[in-house]
């Protein structure tokens, strides 16, 4: 029995140390922020409880801190993505109701085109009756003037040399007004 005992006890130290170390490894450690005295010269320093408690204090407040900042940047985030699908959201709609306006103001000069079109050829056909019935030639379209060429100047060649004659006045008429114009 005390054989027994022996092993037990053996195997229980061994449970309680891998436990022990199982635990310790999965304790995130920390050093606290305390500040040394600059006055003294040794290197090993002692805190007093009450300093050792106000650094934990602040550590944990430091903690708190930190995952509020990180949920607000992951709200923040979050925000930013609802406002960029609700733009992107509002532009497809901009854009399709441009796309209406555009298809429905294409519609309309279509329409004025073919209305514009239907009345020409209305008044094409009516003067085509016109002609018909009266057996007369058109007068109401009359021939286009000819430009005026310009006047030619002549040329009289005398002993080689060739001379330029001035050309003509330009005439002149008198208007309705009695204005003289050229």
């Amino acid at each position: 029995m005390s054989a027994q005992i022996a092993v037990l006890s053996t195997e229980n130290k061994g449970l309680r140390s891998t436990v022990a170390s199982l635990s310790s490894s999965k304790k995130q450690r920390y050093t606290l922020n305390l500040k040394k005295p600059k006055k003294l010269k040794s290197k090993a320093t002692l805190y007093s409880p009450r300093k050792v408690c106000k650094a934990r204090a602040q550590h944990k407040q430091q903690q708190s801190h930190n995952l509020e900042e990180k949920a607000q940047k992951a709200k923040d985030k979050q925000e930013k993505l609802a406002k960029k699908l609700r733009e992107e959201k509002e532009k497809e709609e901009r854009r399709v109701a441009r796309e209406e306006r555009i298809a429905i103001n294409k519609r309309i000069r279509e329409e004025k085109a073919e209305a514009v079109r239907c009345r020409k050829e209305e008044r094409d056909a009516a003067k085509a009756i016109q002609i018909s019935q009266s057996n007369k030639p058109k007068t109401s379209q009359k021939p286009s003037p000819k430009p005026c060429k310009p006047a030619k100047r002549a040329r009289r060649a005398i002993g080689g040399v060739v001379e330029e004659v001035p050309a003509p006045a330009p005439r002149t008429h008198t208007t309705r007004s009695g204005r003289v114009a050229t």
